[in-house]
């Protein structure tokens, strides 16, 4: 279970001073192993009438910040190496669910991958 990897979850936070321009800027909430989800045809088509990119689906333990505050959170997976880039994803939805198998609590999170020239 959860063995596909581990994601750290970032938490947009505003790093500015008093009196200056909201900056924000990713702030490391948690770390967390996940599995990943292979995607229906039907989430697929209703997230592209919506008008969203989803790339991903991963399942991890449950965090109600993170249901609650779910577009407040970024996600990198920490499994790719530190010459390449750090792929940033944004968190479109999560899911919080109880495991029919065996009553764990758990999320399903759908993540959409950030464009670089949206990083700042």
């Amino acid at each position: 279970m959860f063995d596909d990897g581990q994601v750290t979850f970032y938490r947009m936070t505003n790093t500015a001073g008093d009196g200056n321009m909201p900056s924000l800027q990713p702030v490391v909430y948690s770390h967390m192993a996940f599995d990943t989800m292979a995607m229906g045809f039907q989430n697929y088509e209703t997230s592209m009438q919506n008008n969203d990119r989803i790339d991903t689906t991963i399942i991890c333990w449950q965090d109600m910040q993170v249901c609650r505050y779910a577009r407040q959170f970024q996600l990198s997976f920490d499994d790719e190496t530190v010459d390449e880039k750090v792929i940033y994803y944004r968190l479109k939805l999560a899911q919080p669910y109880i495991d029919d198998k065996d009553g764990l609590r758990k999320m399903r999170i759908y993540l959409e991958r950030i464009a670089d020239d949206e990083e700042s």
